[in-house]
């Protein structure tokens, strides 16, 4: 690792939505300009600014030496470029003249009148109220942001995942993560590898119950969604741990690489204490699967006691099908087409070849024919084209038909109902 302290000569190249930036800088020590590229979490270069960059010398074959850096820091610098430049980085709401205003008024002091004593900045005649306002607003929120970039960064967390984790914990980021930072698992594109090697970092025992109780739920979450698995058993979730320290060459236990019965069960009953995890018999839930199974549960039962649909001539319409498409259906096909007239609900499952791809569109032609309002749905993308592919037909991802959105919200739901015939 090497450090560089230099003073940006000019921004080569920048793409805000990733954070990446390519910059020409100055040494401070030294007289070659030379180039630094990287990713650096709300960083605001601008000609001039004092910067020191840590990361890696590399030999690009095309543009030659460069730092390849993970980090950044700002320098202190109190020449009127160097606090002006600084100014100008900090907050955005503010251009150059009037940070160049700010200069003159304040001084070298700007940065200490800034951190401690803001009602100064307010009584400046040429700031508005509400300018004076949102350049304190946006200095506190921006060194906030920067110390926690910095303690991310020391921690050995990428810029993508500082963001992450920055954006889930807000200004108290440090806060949360000094106390327990295996909580950033929670946040997208951090893995239980980085939380171990910030947990080390921060002088967490290997032995530490923070740690079991982590690995056991990240686990469980990765279970469920990598393989389907709405439960697991007590041998899964040790077998696992087993797997994931040979696959991500963790730190092992001070006994090993096994977890052992007293951590083991004596976290499980903590989780299971504090609702986190749901203990049926042998099975273990994640509360979040359990709540989700269950209420999949109701809703299921609620549906198949309500009185089905009689529908008329279903079975003279699966006669005009089989003759038009010149096919015979199944004993079994045409029993389950029958069951719309029984029940509310039906599911459909067999083996390759069993003929569920005719019964689907077997189900299409007759909802047409009926003229029913419905929708082609399926889990995953892959999945619906297959479906629209074999029906001719529209069909949809189910998180996409509800109106899922990043944000973990449904625009129709229990209050809202997707309005359709059928699914």
């Amino acid at each position: 690792m090497s450090t560089l302290e230099c003073r940006i000569s000019s921004i080569v190249y920048s793409d805000k939505s990733t954070d990446f930036y390519i910059l020409r800088v100055k040494p401070i020590i030294g007289l070659n300009a030379t180039t630094v590229k990287g990713c650096f979490f709300e960083f605001n270069p601008v000609v001039g600014l004092k910067v020191s960059f840590k990361g890696k010398w590399v030999e690009d074959p095309r543009y030659g030496k460069q730092l390849n850096a993970y980090s950044f820091n700002f320098m202190e610098d109190k020449t009127r470029i160097g606090i002006i430049s600084f100014l100008s980085s900090n907050i955005t709401s503010i251009g150059p003249i009037t940070a160049q205003k700010l200069y003159d008024h304040l001084g070298t002091d700007l940065k200490n009148v800034l951190d401690n004593d803001p009602e100064r900045i307010k009584k400046l005649d040429f700031l508005t109220s509400v300018q004076s306002k949102a350049i304190c607003d946006e200095w506190k929120k921006n060194n906030q942001l920067r110390t926690s970039a910095i303690f991310l960064t020391d921690l050995g967390f990428t810029p993508l995942q500082i963001r992450s984790i920055y954006k889930e914990f807000g200004v108290l980021t440090i806060q949360i993560v000094k106390k327990n930072p295996y909580s950033v698992t929670d946040c997208s594109s951090v893995g239980f590898q980085s939380a171990d090697n910030a947990a080390r970092s921060l002088g967490i025992s290997v032995d530490d119950p923070m740690r079991v109780k982590s690995m056991i739920l990240f686990l469980m979450e990765d279970l469920s969604r990598s393989e389907g698995h709405m439960w697991v058993t007590s041998s899964m979730i040790r077998s696992a741990v087993f797997n994931m320290f040979k696959k991500l060459n963790l730190t092992p236990f001070t006994h090993g690489e096994y977890m052992s019965d007293s951590h083991f069960f004596s976290a499980l009953q903590e989780l299971k204490s504090d609702g986190e995890i749901i203990s049926k018999n042998d099975k273990l839930y994640l509360a979040t699967d359990w709540k989700m199974e269950s209420e999949s549960a109701e809703n299921i039962a609620k549906r198949i006691v309500i009185e089905p649909i009689k529908f008329k001539n279903v079975p003279s319409i699966l006669k005009k099908y089989e003759h038009s498409h010149n096919i015979e259906l199944s004993d079994e096909q045409c029993s389950a087409i029958m069951s719309l007239s029984n029940t509310r609900l039906s599911v459909i499952t067999g083996f390759p070849g069993t003929g569920k791809t005719t019964l689907i569109r077997s189900f299409a032609y007759l909802f047409d024919e009926l003229n029913l309002n419905y929708s082609l749905l399926s889990p995953t993308g892959i999945a619906a084209k297959r479906l629209s592919f074999i029906t001719k037909k529209s069909a949809s991802t189910i998180h996409r038909a509800l109106g899922y959105t990043r944000e973990g919200t449904w625009e129709f739901g229990q209050y809202n109902k997707y309005s359709v015939d059928a699914v």
